[in-house]
């Protein structure tokens, strides 16, 4: 029979202020999800922390719960128009470095006597990639917050002792890593990044991370214990302005941004982002949707 998953509540385990991509409130979704492999793990450990990713019967006490997001296919399905990951130096990387498509990680929360590394100190992660085999997660060798971890790899170009000045990026988390926290600005978090011709977006659900460039990555102890959520998709240049226009309605709150000049006027959309514009006018809404409608639709 296929389970029910339902998304991850803050409710559950995580600071108030999110541990998700952002799964709809409330949303239901049925079908077969692959379970993880664990292949560092003896078979008891391996059924905990099963049971605690996937919410497995099996449960035990003190274990914090998290809950796979069952919009996490949805969101790569539609997101993934992506470029060729190889020949840019801008992109997401996986954990051997190589460039890939897209990725998800799950920074696993804190959970004891598990026999697997990194988890008991809550930095322990499984990640699954365009390259990933077999339709299974991975427990990675590295902790979160070693940059030889995807999201320090696909990161490292903005660590670099001289970033590039034509790079164009934007840092922006509602939990700055600094410190200040908004409550005005839009409750995300992530990185978007490019050369010109290719570069990524990395989505997050990790309070003040990661750090500005000039510094080098970094994993906050506030994103330690509980469970946290990453997806990185490689995009080219003229998407730029699609991740732009959803950003101006998000209202990011920045605390890291580059944009040359020259490229001011190749991508006004991310112009506006970088100087910290608002929301595009949006047209109101004339009608409900068809399941809760009270006046016709066009």
């Amino acid at each position: 029979m296929p389970r029910t998953w339902r998304p991850w509540h803050a409710s559950e385990g995580s600071s108030g202020r999110g541990a998700s991509l952002g799964c709809p409130s409330g949303t239901f979704v049925r079908g077969a999800v692959p379970r993880p492999q664990l292949p560092l793990l003896g078979r008891e450990g391996s059924a905990r922390l099963v049971g605690a990713i996937t919410r497995a019967p099996l449960q035990y006490p003190g274990a914090p719960v998290v809950a796979m997001c069952p919009s996490v296919p949805v969101l790569l399905a539609t997101l993934l128009v992506a470029a060729p990951a190889a020949g840019s130096p801008l992109g997401c990387r996986d954990q051997s470095g190589a460039a890939v498509d897209w990725y998800v990680l799950y920074k696993l929360p804190v959970i004891h006597d598990t026999g697997a590394p990194f988890v008991s100190d809550g930095v322990g992660f499984l990640h699954f990639s365009a390259a990933s085999t077999g339709e299974r997660w991975t427990l990675s060798d590295v902790p979160i917050n070693d940059s030889l971890s995807a999201a320090g790899r696909t990161l490292e170009p903005l660590y670099q002792h001289t970033v590039n000045k034509s790079l164009i990026y934007a840092f922006y988390n509602d939990e700055h890593p600094d410190g200040p926290t908004s409550f005005t600005k839009g409750h995300t978090k992530g990185v978007v990044a490019f050369d010109g011709d290719q570069g990524f977006w990395l989505v997050h659900s990790v309070p003040h991370f990661p750090p500005p460039p000039g510094q080098r990555y970094g994993y906050p102890h506030t994103g330690h214990h509980f469970g946290q959520s990453f997806l990185c998709v490689t995009l080219s240049s003229d998407q730029l302005e699609t991740v732009a226009r959803q950003l101006l309605f998000n209202e990011p709150y920045l605390y890291a941004t580059q944009l040359a000049p020259v490229l001011k006027a190749r991508y006004p959309l991310m112009a506006r982002v970088v100087a910290g514009e608002e929301a595009l006018p949006i047209a109101l809404v004339q009608c409900a949707p068809a399941h809760h409608r009270r006046q016709a639709c066009p």
